[in-house]
Formats: C-alpha cells, sequence, structure tokens
C-alpha cells in the first residue's frame, strides 16, 4: 500500500507547529520553505501565529517572482530563494528564532558539532554569517555565500541560524538537534570543562553503527504474542513520553525491553522519535531482525547487555539538555545529591568515546548494580527492571542535573549526602 504524502502546505504547516511546540520559536518568528519540482518556493507569511497556521495560510512565489496566496510571504523570503539559488540539492529551508541559536548568533561563533557525536552525524560544521539589517537583499547575500562555501547550517550575527535539506523532515531533525547542542553546550560550561571528540572517534562511531544497523540477517515475525503486543504499546507510549519531555529529539534516543533469554524488542533507526507506532519497533531475536526493518544503531549493545545480564529488562538511551552535558565535558555528576537519586542511580561511571568500542568492557558496565553510564561525546545509557523504572532512571537524572544547573547558574556550592547518611539510606 503506497502511503500518501501531505502537500507542501499541510508539511510546512506541521512542521512549523512542531517547531513552535518545542519551543524553538515565538508566535511570529521564524519561517519555512519548500521548493517544489516545478520550481515553486512555498513559504510561510509574515505575521502569522506560527502555532496556528493553516495550509490556505502558505504563500506561494512563483518562478516569475509573482505570489499567490491570500497573505504577504516573510519578509525574509529573499533568503530562503538565494539558499535555493546556492544549492540546487536543497529542496527546504528553515529558519527558527530558538534560544540556543539566537545565544550562539550574539556570541558571533558557530557550534562544535564534535561535541556530540548525534549532531556532528547531522551537521559536521557551521557557517557564521556577519549581521546585515533583517529583510535585506545585504543578508540575503550574506547567507548564500556561506551556503555557497558548502555550509547547510549558518549562525547569522545578532540573528538566529538558517538551515537548508532535502526535504523538511530531515532538515527538522536537523535543526532540533543543533538547538539540543547548543542548550547542552551551555550547561556543560556550568558545571565543568568542554571536551570536543576526536573527529577521529566519532567518524569511526558514525562508520561502525552504520554497520551495525545494516548487518543483521533477518527473520519473519509471525504475529505477536498478547505479551509482546503490550511490551509494543508502551514502548510507544514512553518513547512519545521521552519526546514530549525533551529527553529524546526526532533523531537521537533509543528504548528496548527484553522478550526472552536472547529475544528484545528496540527502537528503530531511521525513524522520527516522535511519531512511533507500535508496529514500528523492530523484534530482534537470536542478533537476528524483522524483515523489512531496522533495529536501532547500538543494537549489538542491549543485545549484549541481556546476555550478560539477566536481570536487565529494559535499557535507555538518550541525550537531554541537562544529564546530557555531563557527555560535553570533565564533570562528575553527583549520585550523592539526594537519597532519591542515590537510591535509583546509585553511582556514577563514564567513559570515553574511544572506550566505547570496546563492548565487553561497556557491557560489563551496564547492570542490575550499575544501571547509570555516560559515554562522553555521545549519551547516557541506564538500565533496569522493567520501561517503567528504567524511565525513571532517565528522568531523575535529567531533573537532579537540573537542580545542579541551578545551583551552577546561582554560582552556589552544593552539599551532598555523607557516606554514614548513604548507609542508612540503603538500610532503609
Amino acid at each position: 500500500m503506497k502511503v500518501k504524502v501531505p502537500g507542501p502546505a499541510v508539511q510546512l504547516c506541521e512542521c512549523m507547529k512542531r517547531i513552535y511546540n518545542q519551543d524553538m520559536t515565538s508566535l511570529t518568528g521564524g519561517n519555512l520553505s519548500v521548493l517544489d519540482e516545478e520550481g515553486v518556493i512555498w513559504v510561510t507569511p509574515s505575521g502569522i501565529d506560527k502555532g496556528g497556521l493553516c495550509p490556505e495560510d502558505i504563500v506561494r512565489i512563483l518562478p516569475d517572482g509573482r505570489t499567490e496566496g491570500k497573505y504577504k510571504p516573510t519578509s525574509e523570503y529573499q533568503i530562503h530563494k538565494a539558499i535555493y539559488e546556492a544549492c540546487p540539492e536543497t529542496k527546504a529551508v528553515l529558519h527558527a528564532h530558538s534560544p540556543g541559536m539566537v545565544t550562539m548568533s550574539a556570541l558571533r561563533k558557530p557550534l562544535n558539532p564534535l561535541l556530540l557525536a548525534d549532531a556532528w552525524r547531522v551537521c559536521p560544521s557551521m557557517g557564521l554569517a556577519p549581521y546585515r539589517t533583517p529583510g535585506t537583499s545585504e543578508l540575503a547575500e550574506a547567507v548564500k555565500k556561506e551556503f555557497q562555501a558548502g555550509y547547510s547550517f549558518v549562525i547569522l550575527e545578532n540573528h538566529a541560524a538558517f538551515l537548508g535539506s532535502v526535504n523538511l523532515a530531515a532538515g527538522f531533525l536537523a535543526f532540533e538537534q543543533m538547538e539540543f547542542l547548543a542548550r547542552m553546550q551551555f550547561n556543560a560550561q556550568l558545571l565543568g570543562k568542554l571536551l570536543p571528540a576526536d573527529v577521529k572517534a566519532v567518524q569511526r562511531y558514525v562508520l561502525e553503527s552504520r554497520k551495525k544497523v545494516f548487518s543483521p540477517s533477518e527473520i519473519r515475525n509471525e504475529g505477536s504474542e498478547m505479551r509482546e503486543e503490550k511490551l509494543r504499546e508502551q514502548l510507544k507510549s514512553f518513547s512519545e513520553r521521552s519526546y514530549k519531555k525533551k529527553l529524546f529529539t526526532a533523531g537521537s534516543g533509543a528504548l528496548s525491553v527484553r522478550l526472552g533469554e536472547d529475544k528484545f524488542l528496540i527502537t528503530p533507526e531511521g525513524k522520527d522519535r516522535g511519531n512511533f507506532e507500535k508496529d514500528d519497533f523492530v523484534c530482534v531475536d537470536q542478533g537476528k531482525c524483522e524483515a523489512g526493518k531496522l533495529p536501532d544503531r547500538d543494537w549489538k549493545l542491549h543485545r549484549e547487555v541481556y546476555k550478560k545480564h539477566p536481570e536487565v529488562n529494559c535499557i535507555m538511551f538518550a541525550a537531554p539538555c541537562g544529564i546530557g552535558a555531563y557527555a560535553l565535558n570533565d564533570a562528575c555528576f553527583p549520585v550523592e545529591l539526594a537519597p532519591e537519586v542515590y537510591g535509583v542511580l546509585r553511582s556514577f561511571q563514564k567513559i570515553t568515546l574511544e572506550s566505547f568500542f570496546d563492548s565487553e568492557k561497556t557491557v560489563e558496565k551496564i547492570s542490575g548494580k550499575t544501571p547509570f553510564l555516560v559515554v562522553q561525546n555521545l549519551g547516557v545509557f541506564v538500565a533496569g527492571p522493567d520501561l517503567p523504572l528504567t524511565f525513571d532512571k532517565m528522568e531523575v537524572a535529567e531533573s537532579a542535573a537540573q537542580s545542579l544547573i541551578l545551583a551552577a547558574m546561582a554560582e552556589e556550592k552544593i552539599c551532598t549526602l555523607t557516606r554514614e547518611q548513604l548507609m542508612l539510606t540503603d538500610k532503609n
């Protein structure tokens, strides 16, 4: 059955509402466009509520320059047009006044994607366009030069950022991931010293993860048992919650649950984390996955943890802005912050991205007794006896990290539990 793809106007409305709902633009800020096969630019209008756009609000700019629609096109449509001229492969342009991007624009420097592998995956480098008055041809030309230089993501000084992509979905995924990186970077700087990865380590991770995704032989899953169906529904529910709570981005985050001794369900690779269906989750049985599906790139690690540690029945990976910041710096996370944090996470472990390639040692570190692992420049793994309790571990870690960030912002020193207090916590 062929799935009908929504038209440009519907795509633009859905994407803009999502940008607005993810706190990446204001009511009138930001704009999007799509270039169709006939050379028509479909673009969001000027001055209209970005949280309530309808398909009939979208403006069409024809190849001869004429416009069609009941509103004026965004005042920055010249930049969109300039990007399409500079990059023929670009079919969608995104511009949003997100907090992280506006901050970087005021600092007048691009982000360093080597801080996070998933950021480097979608955007290996960023351009920086000099300040020009918004809405002018001078600004459009300045941005165009950066895209002509080979950049697909450009920071505009004292403004925000523009991104060009092959389609809106891929563009949103990249923009959201870079916005997360910006917020993570500022949090990481409050807590410690930034530690970018070596480019070779990131390249190796991306290359090896691609091999892991595409290598498993296939099995046919001839219908699910009642328990599997229930777990699929649970995975869908907690994945949606993870995205809404900003633990996942559209392109990063994983959940898996054990079905048997060497059988589990896991997040699919390449699917939007904000729009899962229960049948999207991939069954991996004895190292083989369902036909026509791709398991998460770290599926082999999940499998080995399940085989090594029978007490583990669920694994979660995420890189949210709070606890994920510890993957970008040299700081240690104090699990002794509060009884709840200590009781849930037990201990803090951090390994380098290079060490992550040693799967045997990594598997040893993720267990029922040591359920919390930070991987430098990658993110955070937690493990637990079931899905709700595993999700709780990640949520507790994120909440505690946000508390530590608030203390760092206030330049106040935190107090942690003493050894005696921890011993009493263990007894109770």
